[in-house]
């Protein structure tokens, strides 16, 4: 199901900004702590934009030390009251308390199988309050790979030739200023991620396309991103606990 999902932006809603857990399995960059350190500079407002807009308590996990470092040392140079943790949501034990919003980026890619993408599923599900808002960003499962190359947008995305039981296999670059990192996960089927989203508990489960924003069109115009909009690399889907 594809459709214009409400929640999609929950940093504008009016009223207090909701308590917000994410989620990030980046297993393939944590190769020193100056590798880590690259991903988290992307970002101008800093890895958690929710917390500066008001949320009463932010909490990430990342399965790599090195990048929950290198968060940690944002936090302690520009204090925001965000926490931090380490460990594999495929085993993650319940945190303590129940948030109104999760966001997983790239994390259910890394599952093995169909059981694992289900009981990482059932893990953020218990961690959520009845009616939160779970947020998946993830590699499009209908990506063309022989399309045009994102290579201008700081990443390359290739085909293996390997299948596993949740989809294909992906050789992902990153394609960092001073050497290239590459880390193999797979790009999931559009059905695994539904059934599995559903079985773990989750409802209104919808498919979000990401769009350009206004400010990036004036930037740099129309055709720069026209590749990217004829042939997304990323799609959202939001779905509720």
């Amino acid at each position: 199901m594809t459709r214009s999902y409400p929640y999609a932006r929950p940093y504008r809603r009016p009223g207090p900004c909701p308590d917000l857990c994410g989620f990030c399995q980046c297993e393939g960059l944590p190769g020193s702590a100056e590798t880590a350190s690259q991903k988290p500079r992307r970002s101008r407002e800093g890895p958690w934009p929710i917390k500066r807009r008001g949320a009463a308590d932010v909490f990430g996990v990342d399965i790599s030390g090195e990048m929950a470092a290198v968060a940690q040392a944002l936090e302690e140079r520009n204090p925001l009251g965000v926490r931090y943790g380490v460990g594999d949501v495929g085993e993650l034990r319940p945190l303590g308390q129940h948030f109104d919003v999760a966001v997983a980026v790239q994390l259910l890619n890394y599952a093995q199988d169909v059981a694992a993408f289900e009981q990482m599923c059932r893990n953020v599900h218990r961690n959520l309050a009845p009616g939160a808002e779970f947020f998946v960003l993830n590699q499009a499962p209908d990506y063309r790979f022989d399309g045009p190359s994102p290579d201008k947008y700081g990443f390359r995305s290739e085909l293996t030739g390997e299948e596993t039981e949740t989809g294909p296999r992906v050789r992902i670059t990153a394609l960092l200023d001073q050497h290239p990192i590459e880390f193999v996960t797979t790009c999931p089927r559009r059905e695994v991620y539904e059934k599995c989203l559903r079985a773990a508990g989750f409802s209104e489960v919808a498919w979000v396309p990401v769009e350009v924003s206004d400010a990036g069109v004036r930037t740099f115009g129309a055709d720069f991103r026209a590749d990217f909009l004829a042939t997304p690399p990323l799609e959202m889907l939001g779905c509720r606990a």
